[in-house]
């Protein structure tokens, strides 16, 4: 597992996951479904590669980082998280971007992270175009 060290740029793969219209969930659900998302994420063989310091809670959902140092093609995670996901019931759609994040030190003491893909990849995730997983022209290249 690669640890991430403060104020260091990675290139990095983003996983941005969000529930789709959490606004119009009775809140109760939304929160146990937020909930139930960071569990089936920091589980999965992906939160096992690259632990749960790569990975940020956002208001409805949450990104995953994978950096290039794992030697690991984000998307092959994406089917079973994707299984995994439906069979407990979140509603789920994905967006995946790749560039540089910086890696720096929050005012509460907890690492964060910051760049451009990570944008790209909500802005995906949150598309009405998005069914379910959208990859970026980037990450395409990359791959």
């Amino acid at each position: 597992m690669i640890v991430p060290s403060e104020y260091r740029e990675y290139s990095v793969t983003v996983l941005f996951f969000v529930i789709p219209r959490i606004k119009d969930i009775e809140p109760a659900l939304a929160f146990s479904s937020l909930a139930r998302l960071n569990q089936i994420i920091a589980g999965s063989e992906l939160g096992g590669i690259v632990g749960t310091k790569w990975i940020g809670s956002t208001i409805s959902g949450l990104f995953a980082l994978v950096p290039d140092e794992a030697h690991t093609p984000a998307h092959a995670f994406l089917p079973a998280l994707f299984g995994s996901l439906s069979a407990a019931g979140v509603p789920t759609r994905c967006g995946v971007a790749w560039g540089p994040c910086l890696c720096f030190r929050d005012a509460d003491g907890e690492l964060n992270f910051v760049g451009q893909p990570i944008n790209l990849a909500a802005r995906l995730a949150y598309s009405e175009d998005n069914a379910a997983c959208l990859l970026s022209t980037d990450y395409e290249h990359y791959v």
